[in-house]
């Protein structure tokens, strides 16, 4: 459905750009000099701010409230502009190497390497990329301008959003996707990921869960994205509680949590009780789950880092709770022995009791001892209440299963 025209704006620290996708091509739009481009110039004047063309023009007679270029003003030897930005180089190569990790490709199978815009002009840039590559030499596209890739690439993102792209337009749709998981936090603080890292948006994913104690009043969603395994180790993004959870052992109650991300990264998450269908929702603006990409690469090793360690303490906490399952189970085969164990005794018990009243135990030859073995206390037995009353033999263990079971 169409909802209007967009265009792409494309902010760079030496020229802006402005596009639209006509049917199957993208226009740049001229500004209102002609020119395809507009300095990144901004300048105040006591009356006006002026921006493009106008600010540099006026810039010679107006240095100091001329903003301009800034990262050609940090005094432009090649040799210090690459030492000062050497971290920034050394990152380059980490976007690619993920790249091809999620695509499940090696290097080695890549036949060509092509570089589009701006700072694919820097040398030290195409060597690192070259020397990834096994000093495979990358390429640019001859016909295409460098500097207008970014605006071709969001005039095309411009049209799918608004949905005025063309059928032929519809091969080179523009997909966004989630830059990490976006998951849960579940008992024993584990995060439990519902969307994950790379999944094309819009999309939905549906979890259900349930309570970790009986009785349990509501539930308490804590929402986070990353890739680590223990939710706190994550970034926090929103919390929501769904109370009125009717009274039921643990593990009874089904609760569907819900994460649905629009194509502007919007998220809602809601949770609802499918036995009474009571739910609620929380929306995280999209703006609030941005990270830079130095921050998510930080993330990502880390991650890994605390992977195997988060593995082990998980196994720990399902052992744990299977632990708690298994002894629960006896204490309820306990309580039905022990029911009918009273059962058989009770009787016994009373007709004893009754016996001995009236003849105190004078039909029993009591040896003085210290210790009474089993064998006499039911010879006694058969004495004072008679042997039909008297079990063949003591109580046995706990059913096979159980033993096994606690095992």
């Amino acid at each position: 459905m169409t909802v209007g025209r967009a265009i792409s704006i494309d902010l760079g620290t030496s020229y802006c750009r402005i596009a639209v996708c006509n049917d199957n091509h993208v226009e740049i739009i001229p500004n209102d000099q002609g020119n395809l481009t507009t300095p990144s110039y901004v300048a105040f004047t006591d009356t006006q701010c002026l921006i493009g063309d106008a600010a540099k023009t006026q810039a010679v007679l107006n240095p100091h409230n001329t903003i301009f270029d800034i990262k050609r003003l940090i005094g432009l030897t090649r040799a210090q502009f690459e030492e000062i930005c050497q971290d920034l180089f050394c990152s380059v190569c980490d976007p690619i190497e993920k790249a091809l990790h999620d695509a499940h490709i090696d290097k080695a199978q890549v036949d060509r390497v092509v570089l589009v815009g701006g700072s694919t002009r820097i040398p030290k840039i195409v060597q690192l990329v070259s020397d990834f590559f096994d000093g495979k030499q990358p390429t640019r596209v001859p016909h295409l301008d460098q500097d207008m890739v970014a605006a071709h690439g969001v005039a095309f993102q411009a049209a799918v959003l608004t949905g005025s792209y063309s059928t032929r337009l519809r091969e080179f749709l523009l997909f966004d996707v989630t830059p990490f998981p976006l998951g849960i936090d579940t008992a024993g603080g584990i995060m439990a990921p519902l969307v994950r890292r790379n999944a094309l948006v819009p999309t939905r994913a549906i979890q259900t869960v349930t309570t970790t104690f009986y009785n349990q009043p509501g539930v308490l969603v804590e929402v986070y994205k990353g890739s680590r395994a223990h939710a706190k180790d994550n970034t926090f993004l929103a919390h929501l509680v769904l109370p009125g959870i009717p009274p039921a052992p643990r593990r009874v109650p089904r609760l569907e949590v819900t994460f649905a991300i629009d194509a502007n990264q919007h998220l809602v998450v809601s949770v609802t009780d499918t036995a009474t269908g009571r739910s609620n929702s929380v929306a995280v603006p999209g703006r609030r789950r941005g990270l830079t990409d130095s921050e998510m690469v930080d993330l990502v090793v880390e991650a890994n880092v605390a992977a195997a360690r988060a593995a082990a303490r998980a196994r720990f906490t399902n052992y744990v709770d299977d632990l708690r399952d298994v002894l629960d189970e006896l204490e309820q085969k306990y309580n039905e022995r022990r029911k009918r164990l009273e059962a058989v005794l009770r009787p016994l018990t009373e007709k004893f009791a009754a016996t001995a009243a009236l003849n105190p135990l004078d039909v029993v030859d009591i040896p003085e001892m210290d210790v009474v073995d089993e064998e006499t206390l039911r010879k006694w037995t058969v004495a004072v209440a008679g042997p039909d009353e008297v079990p063949s033999a003591a109580p046995g263990p706990v059913d096979d299963d159980m033993d096994s079971a606690a095992d």
